[in-house]
């Protein structure tokens, strides 16, 4: 299944994104983004919550996912219904979305996703690319070795990815901390993908008039590839009605490997600093 999250909350609202197989993350405005969390393995609760967007049920379609998510509209209704697709909101499935009254709206929606299963069953996600996720060429040019890249993902808000060590595993901070889920895991991932999309501009340029989305991403651009302690320039090619566009000369992905995709306006990414 795949949920749509709210991201940029109070310390701590994030919950089970340390279960979390791949996380999409991408403007939802020109100052916030919202995480898209496919999910195939256990996680007791899931969230908070948002209202989806076009880019949600693009996503879904493409990964051949249901979508949980707190409120929805018509078209993506729709769109879900064309690809043979569920969407399951608040008061659709008894106890399967809950609020948390320790906490404020809109952070406080949460999923219970074995609530969601016993009630409406869950078919089997497409796994396109050899990450089950992504798709690549399995060809990788000249790494670096870098233990802290910074993307800027909207222009008030940077998310910085820096390596464990010893592990080879990326840790998230945003806003200045590291951030934890409520129950104190840390949140990371073992590979971070970041596509540079062109965004809509207004005449003076110098802010975003809109936000780049998934749909933007048709064509190619340039893109990084962070996994195993190195990053990878590389480059993403898109066509048809893939989920996410192929990328190519960031090497194989490992199969059943945490994945964290970002899309950002170019250019996202800060010059690397030494290893």
């Amino acid at each position: 299944m795949a949920l749509t999250v709210a991201a940029g909350g109070p310390p701590g609202s994030l919950i089970g994104l340390d279960r979390a197989r791949a996380v999409v993350e991408y403007p939802i405005a020109t100052d916030r983004t919202g995480l898209f969390v496919l999910l195939d393995i256990d996680a007791e609760v899931l969230g908070p919550l948002r209202s989806a967007t076009p880019s949600d049920a693009a996503l879904a379609s493409g990964y051949g996912a249901d979508l949980v998510t707190a409120r929805t509209t018509g078209g993506v209704v729709t769109e879900l219904a064309e690809s043979d697709l569920s969407v399951f909101e608040e008061h659709t499935v008894a106890g399967a979305l809950v609020r948390d009254p320790s906490r404020q709206a809109p952070f406080n929606l949460y999923a219970v996703p074995d609530a969601v299963r016993a009630a409406v069953g869950e078919r089997e996600a497409a796994t396109p690319g050899s990450s089950g996720v992504v798709p690549t060429d399995g060809q990788a040019g000249d790494g670096t070795q870098q233990n802290e890249v910074t993307v800027q993902v909207v222009d008030d808000r940077a998310i910085t990815w820096t390596l464990e060590a010893n592990a080879g595993h990326w840790l998230r901070t945003a806003g200045g901390r590291l951030e934890q889920s409520a129950t104190g895991e840390r949140i990371g991932a073992d590979i971070v993908l970041v596509y540079e999309a062109q965004a809509t501009r207004d005449d003076s340029g110098d802010r975003e008039a809109r936000p780049p989305v998934i749909a933007d991403l048709t064509g190619s651009g340039t893109a990084q590839v962070l996994r195993d302690g190195m990053v990878f320039d590389a480059r993403w090619e898109r066509s048809g009605t893939a989920a996410l566009p192929t990328i190519r000369g960031g090497g194989d992905l490992p199969s059943g490997a945490t994945t964290w995709v970002h899309v950002c306006a170019a250019p996202c990414t800060a010059p690397p600093g030494p290893a």
